[in-house]
């Protein structure tokens, strides 16, 4: 394990209305998780769900670019069975956040010709008419795509509730993935909410990619339940699980690394000062 370093000052919120609310934890040098008590402060995830146990791995290390900080890396074995490498982190109100993370893909990263999902927001396991707890797709989700990768954004909305099942939107990112260094990404995000009188408060997501804004999608943009999505961050590839797109196994794992990760609460900021 590497040294904790000295924690960090959380970043100065501009404007002053702005709060952070949660950050990676990564300078202690191991990735701090409690199912229960994970408000306990603002860097303790709630979950670390890998698949295989002792397979896929979660880790913090140097940063592979040589800054000196500790980062998260989060590998994913070939091997057939694995598939999936993640943290996550419940759960905040609903409003208006600002999610900022980065990600470094390294140079040799394992292709693949479907997703290999980085960050998303996911919703919660929704009942059928049988009361079988039924999950979906993530209402939001970054994926580094295709045999060629590329950056994609998903987003699901519900399309009926019985059974429940969602509709996928692909949102092309047409900015060539940086190799070898850090791909620093901001997801400002207010969350569409259903209200008791049966209306439904408009939503919007802005996600800048170094500094450059890459998309808006303004509406509804999630699955209106009774708390908004949760982030988790990782590796998941879903066409890993059992089935008939799982391909041969027996290539290179999948690395991806994870740093600067922080959720900023907007909700004290007016339209006119929000940034």
């Amino acid at each position: 394990m590497e040294p904790p370093f000295p924690e960090p000052t959380p970043p100065s919120p501009t404007p002053s209305c702005e709060k952070v609310v949660f950050r990676d934890g990564f300078w202690t040098g191991t990735i701090n998780v409690d199912r229960v008590n994970y408000d306990q402060n603002d860097y303790t995830w709630t979950e670390l769900p890998l698949e295989m146990p002792g397979k896929s791995t979660a880790t913090v290390v140097a940063d592979p670019a040589g800054s000196g900080q500790l980062v998260g890396r989060f590998v994913v074995p070939d091997d057939g069975e694995s598939f999936r490498a993640e943290v996550h982190r419940r759960r905040f109100d609903w409003g208006h956040y600002r999610y900022a993370i980065s990600h470094y893909i390294p140079s040799d990263f394992a292709r693949f010709r479907y997703d290999t999902i980085i960050s998303q927001w996911h919703g919660y396991p929704m009942q059928d008419a049988n009361g079988k707890n039924v999950s979906l797709n993530p209402p939001i989700a970054l994926s580094v795509y295709g045999a060629d990768p590329r950056w994609v954004l998903n987003t699901n909305l519900l399309a009926s509730t019985n059974p429940p099942k969602a509709a996928t939107t692909h949102h092309p990112i047409d900015v060539p993935i940086a190799y070898d260094r850090w791909n620093d990404w901001v997801f400002d995000i207010t969350w569409s909410r259903l209200l008791a009188d049966g209306t439904v408060t408009p939503g919007l997501i802005v996600v800048t990619l170094n500094g450059q804004e890459v998309l808006r999608i303004a509406g509804d943009n999630n699955y209106h339940q009774q708390w908004p999505p949760y982030f988790q961050m990782g590796i998941y590839r879903p066409n890993w699980r059992a089935g008939p797109n799982r391909g041969p196994s027996g290539g290179p794992p999948v690395v991806v690394y994870h740093g600067n990760m922080s959720v900023s609460d907007l909700n004290g900021c007016t339209a006119a000062s929000a940034p």
